[in-house]
C-alpha cells in the first residue's frame, strides 16, 4: 500500500480498522445508512467523530 501511494496511484481502501485508515489515508469518506455524511482530507477529525458515534 505504501509503495502504491508513493507511486501516486489511486487506492480505495475500505475498512473499519481506524488505525489503518489514519495511517494509510489522506482523504476519508464516512457513510451512514448508505449516505455520505463526512468527507475530506481531515482524516483524524473524521475518524475521531466516527469513534464517538
Amino acid at each position: 500500500m505504501i509503495e502504491l501511494s508513493k507511486a501516486n496511484k489511486g487506492i480505495i481502501f475500505v475498512s473499519h480498522n481506524l488505525h489503518a485508515v489514519k495511517y494509510f489515508c489522506d482523504r476519508v469518506v464516512r457513510f451512514e445508512a448508505g449516505e455520505i455524511v463526512d468527507e475530506g482530507s481531515n482524516v483524524i477529525d473524521i475518524v475521531e467523530l466516527y469513534e464517538k458515534i
